[in-house]
């Protein structure tokens, strides 16, 4: 019985950690030694080390094979640069990828063991994980587009600032139900692992549709407005300006939020984001400005634009509350996002990490704002970006049930419209049959009265015939009458 008792808990463990394992199994990921990526005949052990820092070229005709032992349920990549558009084939055939050139793409509902990318483009690629069936991990992150309308349009120049020195706004945007756009300025191409870096902390941060990632070098940390840097590269104010104006056109913002006009700690390119976003408020709602734009989005003038610690107009966020979506604050979210950025935590983790609290940090405080240009009044409330503001699924929701009222209302009048038709037509058909039924009642009237007529007649007829034969049968002739016909012969 002992026996028999401890070989039945043994068997319950064995049972017990097996199905552990086959749970745990729905979203492995199936490493080096369970998956391999071949190229001509030649095995990449590095696309399977889950490094951002080793990466394989791609271009035109590049293909990898995959073999993996476990079943594939999906495909994750990690991309330095996007190749553009490439084909996925498997068992169930061949699958178009890469159409918004996200660095990042998640591609699901896959099955079999066998994988081929092929590209079509030039690119870079640093990690492959292939995924088995089960729901999507929360690390791999499954971007949407970019908005058409966004509530919040945040400038950060480098992929850490927005972590930094906006610490805390994307959280706690995000739960006031705000669409949150990212632009950056910087495009970190002398260092592709800050791409990732970028959208590890965005995703971490709650972001999920894609950002705008920046198009020009990073310059260095000089304390002067990178302009003239920009400028002696060829590059001048009316190619930035086109680029901020298109922003603003196609975002269609109601809040912009852009750094400190002393650039923070004296950046240059944070200098020069604020002066270009602040310069170009006005161009973006003149439709003689940068045609191209206007023609494609129409013109849009941002309603709030807000500077990093500008002195006038102040608002200061509550960013050290806890959200009721996240259980920690806007602030300790951040923190948390800005840990995915591991190139960049030594040079600022001093200061960002010297706090447990946004309230606490006293140089280039990430909760302090002052309204520098609006076109919807200045603020009452002294805690929100959104005073005076209808945030965009707010305003759709109150379109929808605008529209559906409208609907409603006509469905109504075409209702009681139907049900006046339906009573006129049901008095019509009222009317005619009095009618009908007046005309039948006249008609037998008629028909009676000429039975009573001929019946008039009849009797009259009868009785008058009647009174003949009786006054020849009771007046017989006179002999005198007779004599005098006689004389007349």
């Amino acid at each position: 019985m002992r026996k028999t008792g401890v070989t039945g808990l043994m068997l319950l463990l064995f049972t017990f950690f097996l199905s552990l394992s086959v749970s745990a199994e729905d979203t492995a990921v199936c490493r080096n030694g369970t998956g391999t990526v071949w190229q001509d005949g030649k095995k990449l052990s590095q696309l399977l080390d889950g490094s951002g820092y080793t990466r394989v070229p791609v271009a035109n005709g590049t293909e990898f094979n995959i073999v993996c032992e476990h079943e594939i349920g999906a495909l994750y990549l990690e991309f330095c640069t996007a190749p553009g558009e490439w084909t996925l084939i498997s068992e169930a055939g061949e699958r178009r990828c890469g159409e918004n050139g996200f660095l990042h793409e998640y591609i699901p509902s896959l099955s079999g063991h066998e994988l081929t990318l092929r590209f079509q483009g030039d690119g870079e690629l640093c990690d492959i994980f292939l995924l088995s069936r089960g729901e999507r991990p929360d690390w791999v992150q499954d971007w949407q587009p970019s908005w058409d309308r966004a509530d919040v349009l945040l400038l950060p120049a480098h992929s850490d600032d927005d972590q930094l020195f906006f610490a805390g706004v994307i959280p706690w945007c995000l739960e006031q139900g705000a669409r949150v756009q990212v632009a950056y300025l910087v495009s970190h191409n002398d260092d592709m692992e800050r791409r990732n870096e970028l959208l590890d902390g965005l995703w971490c941060a709650g972001l999920r549709n894609y950002p705008v990632l920046g198009e020009y070098d990073d310059i260095g940390r000089s304390t002067s407005n990178h302009l003239p840097f920009y400028e002696a590269r060829g590059i001048g104010w009316e190619v930035f300006e086109a680029r901020q104006v298109e922003l603003y056109r196609r975002f269609q913002p109601q809040v912009v939020i852009t750094h400190a006009e002393d650039g923070e700690y004296g950046h240059g390119a944070h200098k020069f984001y604020e002066s270009l976003a602040v310069g170009t408020i006005d161009s973006a709602g003149n439709p003689a400005c940068c045609p191209a734009s206007a023609e494609q989005y129409g013109v849009w003038t941002p309603r709030k634009v807000y500077v990093h610690n500008w002195p006038e107009h102040q608002i200061r966020l509550d960013l050290d509350s806890p959200l009721p979506s996240r259980g920690m604050s806007a602030f300790e979210v951040s923190l948390e996002a800005f840990r995915k950025h591991t190139s960049q935590f030594a040079s600022f983790s001093w200061w960002i990490c010297s706090s447990r609290t946004a309230a606490g940090l006293e140089l280039y405080n990430p909760a302090e704002y002052g309204l520098y240009a609006t076109t919807v009044g200045y603020d009452d409330a002294t805690d929100t970006f959104f005073d005076h503001i209808t945030l965009y699924d707010e305003e759709e929701r109150m379109q929808r049930e605008a529209e559906e009222a409208r609907l409603l209302a006509e469905q109504a009048a075409e209702e009681q419209r139907q049900a006046e038709e339906a009573r006129l037509l049901a008095q019509q058909a009222a009317e005619e049959q009095r009618q009908a039924q007046q005309a039948a009642e006249e008609q037998r009237q008629t028909q009676r009265e000429q039975r009573y007529r001929a019946a008039a007649v009849l009797v009259l007829t009868v009785v008058a015939a009647g009174a003949i034969v009786w006054l020849i049968r009771n007046h017989p002739r006179k002999p005198g009458n007779a004599r005098s016909r006689q004389k007349e012969k």
